[in-house]
């Protein structure tokens, strides 16, 4: 039964054509079988009539927007209603529940799609009125004791107000602050339940006019114990109080000693023309005092910031003073560290420049260690002293004081940046120096060793003969001075050997202890000469091979000391050399 099917209604069981496609989602052209379970007829073809298809969904969206403003007017009628209730109160709540449900009988069923929806609604809120409602009268229960209470406060707290506004005196004020403060407390503690009622906000409003008279009245009081404080001043009771009085009054309440011409002024400004000030003044001529009082204190003020401001530049100039002193131990540092910075800039090698002899180098270094050292030691005693001159320093002239110094400080990272890097390069310098110092010192020992070996060898010298010809006596011991060293070598017939110069560092260098001389066995350490033994050969006990015993033979890796210089065997006519 998959297919299009063609009959005069749906769902009707007479049926006058079919077609089989199950994918078009429109009715098929053509390809129709007549009658359904006959051939494929080709005259029967279908065309769709578009001009009464757009004016039937023309129509029928008109339907549904009218539908639906219908549906939206009948909801917001209903709507209108239900808002009635959030303000029910238990007089009125019958009244409006009547006029919700008669809305909603009325309307409920032209809601359409929304029907459900404000039914909801309707039955939310209306239980949230009730509820609502019936707290109310639970609250208007609890709330008339306490509004009839607070109606009696009111009332009295008015009689009070027009008891002070005939007769006054501290008796009616005293009265009249109690029974606000009933009320205010009142109020306070039970407001809520009394908000309830509708009475209420005019009682409030009622005893707020109250307290504002109690205001007055306490601000009226105040004014009349002063005018009367003041009036008990007047000796002579003339309702006039003179100069003498006005001084007495100033000086024992206020403890101001006034000066003549000051109360002068104040006689002329509330009573020109009189001897003193009028009873209707009094409370002016206490502000006048009041005023003077402060003119009064106002000039201590400045007297005491002027001596202060001249005692603080006193102790500027002390400051700057020493500031002064301190900054030109930082020029001092910082010329310093100039030179250091120009010395270490000769001590640098200019692309193929020959390098500085170490010999001149390293004095130079050790005098560059010796300023940066120096300069290091007098910077830490130059921040102490700025540390040690905010000691104790006011707050007043603290902030000064950082603001001269603070360009110190400057310099003096400057200066420890610079002697840092100065330090740096010199102890390159240095390794570099003390590793080409060893190897010069090598190198002069070398060839030192070689002259002294070829003297040997030219004249049949032992270790000891080298000895006896450079030593010489001191302090009846055979020691080698200096000078006998550098002799020796300048009697020696080697054509190139070390300079003098170079033979003073020689010996130096040798000189482990410092003593200035080498004994017998330092000098014997240094000329004795060992030799390895490359293949086996025999240690015999004499020269002649044919005469002499065999001791050992020698082995490969063996190191044996010459003791003598190489001779000729003579039978055999090999070189031999005594050895242990």
């Amino acid at each position: 039964f998959c297919g299009w099917w063609f009959g005069p209604k749906v769902g009707g069981e007479q049926v006058w054509a079919f077609h089989p496609s199950r994918t078009v989602t429109t009715p098929p052209t053509s390809g129709w079988k007549v009658p359904y379970d006959g051939p494929v007829d080709a005259t029967f073809l279908i065309a769709a009539d578009r001009k009464t298809a757009s004016e039937e969904r023309k129509q029928k969206q008109q339907a549904e927007a009218k539908k639906h403003a219908e549906e939206t007017r009948a909801a917001g009628f209903i709507r209108m209603a239900l808002v009635k209730l959030k303000s029910a109160k238990p007089d009125d709540f019958a009244s409006i529940e009547e006029e919700v449900q008669a809305a909603m009988k009325k309307e409920l069923d032209a809601c359409g799609k929304e029907k459900a929806k404000v039914q909801l609604e309707c039955d939310n809120q209306l239980k949230q009125a009730k509820e609502r409602v019936e707290k109310l009268k639970e609250s208007q229960v609890k709330a008339e004791p306490l509004l009839k209470e607070f109606e009696g406060i009111v009332a009295a707290a008015e009689a009070a107000v027009e008891a002070l506004s005939k007769k006054g005196g501290d008796a009616k004020l005293k009265e009249l602050t109690g029974k606000v403060q009933a009320g205010t407390d009142l109020v306070k503690e039970n407001g809520s339940v009394m908000a309830s009622d509708s009475s209420f906000p005019k009682m409030l409003q009622r005893l707020n006019v109250c307290k504002s008279a109690l205001k007055k009245g306490e601000t009226q009081g105040k004014l009349d114990a002063a005018a009367a404080k003041l009036a008990s001043y007047d000796a002579n009771k003339d309702g006039v109080l003179d100069r003498a009085e006005i001084k007495k009054y100033a000086k024992s309440e206020f403890k101001l000693d006034m000066p003549d011409k000051t109360v002068d002024e104040i006689i002329s400004a509330l009573a020109p023309g009189g001897k003193g000030v009028q009873k209707e003044s009094f409370l002016r001529l206490k502000m006048q005092i009041g005023i003077a009082r402060e003119r009064a204190i106002d000039a201590e003020r400045r007297k005491q910031r002027e001596q202060r401001e001249k005692e603080v530049e006193e102790l500027k100039v002390q400051l700057r003073a020493k500031v002064e002193v301190i900054a030109k131990q930082v020029a001092e540092a910082e010329a310093t560290c100039t030179e250091v910075k120009e010395t270490m800039s000769t001590l640098k090698n200019k692309p193929g420049e020959t390098p500085q002899k170490c010999t001149d180098l390293i004095p130079k270094l050790d005098e560059v260690e010796a300023k940066s050292k120096a300069t290091r030691e007098a910077m830490a005693s130059t921040r102490k002293a700025l540390a040690d001159l905010k000691e104790g320093v006011a707050k007043d002239v603290i902030g000064w004081l950082n603001s001269e110094v603070k360009p110190l400080y400057g310099k003096l990272k400057n200066v420890d940046r610079q002697l840092g890097q100065n330090g740096h390069f010199c102890k390159r310098l240095r390794i570099n120096a003390d590793k080409r110092l060893k190897s010069e010192l090598e190198k002069i020992q070398k060839e030192a060793l070689a002259v002294i070996r070829a003297q040997q060898k030219a004249k049949d010298l032992s270790g000891d003969a080298v000895f006896e010809a450079m030593s010489s006596t001191k302090d009846g011991e055979k020691v080698v001075e200096e000078s006998g060293f550098v002799s020796f070598f300048e009697k020696c017939e080697a054509t190139e050997k070390p300079s003098a110069d170079d033979l003073r560092r020689l010996f130096a260098f040798w000189d482990e202890n410092g003593d200035g001389v080498l004994s017998q066995e330092r000098t014997g350490e240094l000329v004795r000469h060992f030799m390895k033994v490359m293949k086996k050969t025999v240690l015999t006990d004499g020269v002649g091979i044919k005469d002499s015993q065999s001791v050992r033979t020698l082995e490969p890796g063996e190191v044996v000391e010459l003791l003598g210089q190489p001779v000729s065997e003579g039978e055999v006519e090999v070189m031999r050399v005594k050895a242990r």
